[in-house]
């Protein structure tokens, strides 16, 4: 018996000192807390949650608004709905607003220089409504369009830009890009100093993050003031040259051939090294080449159109 409360003592010593681990708090998020939408207008809303339960969607008002089980909503007819999202007795809710389609739409012209990037302005009518909007552009070699319908201009010359709306009701705007004027350039007699000094800045970014610094390569300054001063002659900003070549035969046809990865950027219209380099590091496509695993780096600057080359060994 004794030897019995004895084990019985242990066992319950032992559980004592053994935490059971608490529960995760169930989490829910979802991409949008609100939304107006079009009378027949379809998007979906996503739900990010740390539960395997499924999420639970319901509408609060289906002659409004519809929803399927992966969030799908869908517009019915004008007026307010709250869409609802649960999973674990934990809640969120969307506020819907549903208003008329549109029948008309109207895009304003663009007029822009190399390099600047600007918002297609639209236009419909008070009381519609259209979340989806679709952007395609006529020619990618004079001005490229985002999903947002901010446009950038690449060279000179004249395209359009088509926007079209869930209901496929459309409107094509002109995008005229147009090669800076002699007072919008400022030729620095100073390039190496410049671009040098990107290099010192772009080691300062990397620095931040952990990163070990870039290592100046003059191959590739060499091919990256090549194609500043080719741009800037041209009067356009790209990452394929004025003969059709590539980045990397750009930085081969130097005899530049000991590398297992190369990168590019490119920019226009900033007057300094500070303010490319702040360019550089808000646009995400950019910062992610700066912030890899590149070793090498080279710069080049003419009358304001720059390039940084990167490279990394085998």
């Amino acid at each position: 018996m004794k030897k019995l409360i004895s084990s019985l003592l242990i066992i319950a010593l032992t559980l004592s000192f053994f935490a059971f681990p608490a529960s995760a708090q169930t989490t829910l998020t979802l991409s949008n807390r609100s939304l107006t939408l079009g009378a027949g207008e379809r998007v979906r809303v996503r739900a990010t949650t740390n539960s395997d339960s499924d999420v639970r969607w319901t509408s609060s008002d289906r002659d409004v608004v519809t929803v399927n089980r992966n969030g799908g909503i869908t517009a019915v007819a004008e007026g307010e709905a709250v869409v609802r999202a649960t999973v674990d007795g934990v809640r969120q809710n969307i506020s819907i607003t549903v208003r008329r389609a549109p029948t008309r739409l109207r895009a304003d012209d663009v007029t822009l220089s190399i390099g600047d990037t600007v918002r297609i302005p639209l236009r419909i009518a008070s009381g519609t409504a259209s979340r989806t909007r679709k952007y395609e552009i006529a020619d990618t070699g004079i001005a490229t369009v985002a999903s947002n319908g901010r446009v950038t201009g690449v060279r000179a010359g004249t395209t359009t830009v088509t926007v079209t709306l869930f209901n496929d009701v459309s409107a094509t705007a002109t995008i005229t890009v147009q090669a800076p004027s002699g007072g919008a350039v400022t030729p620095n007699p100073n390039a190496d100093d410049f671009e040098r000094e990107v290099l010192r800045l772009i080691n300062e970014e990397r620095a931040k993050e952990g990163l070990p610094a870039l290592v100046w390569n003059a191959t590739l300054a060499t091919a990256a003031r090549a194609h500043s001063i080719d741009m800037s002659t041209g009067r356009f900003m790209s990452h394929t040259g004025s003969d059709g070549s590539t980045l990397r035969m750009r930085v081969e046809r130097l005899g530049f051939m000991d590398w297992s990865r190369v990168g590019e950027n490119v920019a226009y219209g900033q007057r300094t090294p500070q303010a490319v380099v702040s360019a550089w590091m808000n646009s995400p496509g950019h910062r992610r080449n700066i912030m890899s695993d590149f070793t090498m780096l080279g710069v080049g600057f003419d009358n304001n159109y720059w390039t940084q080359k990167f490279a990394r060994g085998w």
